[in-house]
């Protein structure tokens, strides 16, 4: 396994996270299920799908008015744009331990999300099987990690792998269904009940170590 990590865990309520190791089943929801949710803090995100996003001090919005394009002057912080079709990318989320996190591990901040984790011993392996899931029709599986870039200087391109840093501390490790399928989607991936481990999930640190 490349991309950076070390390690991948899945986090969640006990059901859940066995249904996952047992069942190799990946719930994906939509990123519009994610930019619609309001009360979950951890989950929701409105900025999910984002196509393009730029500093309004580095760039200039016009209107026309009288076939003439004129600048709009005040705007204050950054111009977003996003497309429709994006939001019918599926996602799988998980945490992906990298090698610059040795010494903090897994921030705590993560422990709302349920109360058992689900470590991969075996990524490359893990990777494998999600690689060669059915799929429907003109649909593909990819996977990286997230980029968290600044939200008040970043210019140009965003897209489903990159999100604000105000998330980084999930540091998440995306397996995504594209174009997607606009809804909520199972992908079946077998057993991985051979390359799980299950604990709690507050616990996961003190079951932690990297020589």
């Amino acid at each position: 396994m490349n991309h950076g990590v070390i390690g991948l865990f899945k986090f969640g309520k006990r059901i859940h996270v066995e249904e996952f190791c047992n069942l190799g089943r990946l719930y994906m929801n939509s990123l519009g299920y994610f930019k619609k949710l309001e009360a979950d803090g951890l989950r929701a995100d409105r900025c999910e799908a984002t196509h393009l996003s730029f500093p309004s001090q580095k760039v200039e919005l016009s209107v026309e008015i009288d076939q003439e394009y004129q600048p709009i002057p005040g705007i204050v912080g950054p111009l977003r744009f996003s497309r429709d079709r994006d939001l019918n990318a599926n996602v799988f989320c998980m945490y992906g331990l990298l090698r610059s996190q040795t010494q903090v591990l897994i921030d705590p901040r993560n422990f709302d999300f349920g109360d058992t984790f689900a470590v991969i011993t075996d990524g490359d392996e893990f990777l494998r099987r999600v690689r060669e899931a059915k799929t429907p029709k003109d649909q593909q599986v990819t996977f990286n990690l997230v980029d968290y870039v600044e939200p008040e200087t970043h210019f140009g391109d965003m897209g489903i792998f990159k999100k604000f840093t105000h998330y980084r501390y999930q540091s998440e490790f995306r397996i995504a269904l594209l174009p997607g399928t606009g809804e909520q989607f199972s992908l079946e991936i077998g057993d991985l009940s051979d390359i799980t481990v299950i604990g709690r999930l507050k616990d996961v640190n003190k079951r932690i170590r990297i020589k």
